[in-house]
């Protein structure tokens, strides 16, 4: 999930630059709230918001069964929130 936030984030910021202009008025907003969290499901969502002539807003989720985890870690210590979202 790390790899893939921080591509789509770097992706979304490089497009803003190189579309930006100083007679545009633009903005982007990439926003991340944590879902669910419960013993067996995390789920991550990405609000994305950009703003030019018009707008556009996109929702990406992340949902993780927990219990996969276990059964892939073959323990209850699979990463933490802060591993999985790289706070």
């Amino acid at each position: 999930i790390n790899t893939d936030v921080q591509e789509l984030t770097k992706r979304i910021i490089n497009k803003y630059y190189e579309e930006k202009d100083p007679n545009n008025h633009m903005s982007v907003e990439i926003n991340s709230d944590i879902i669910t969290n419960t013993s067996n499901w995390f789920t991550l969502k990405l609000t994305i918001s950009e703003t030019a002539a018009s707008s556009n807003l996109e929702y990406k989720y992340y949902h993780i069964d927990k219990n996969s985890l276990n059964k892939l870690y073959k323990t209850q210590a699979y990463p933490t929130l802060k591993e999985l979202h790289n706070i």
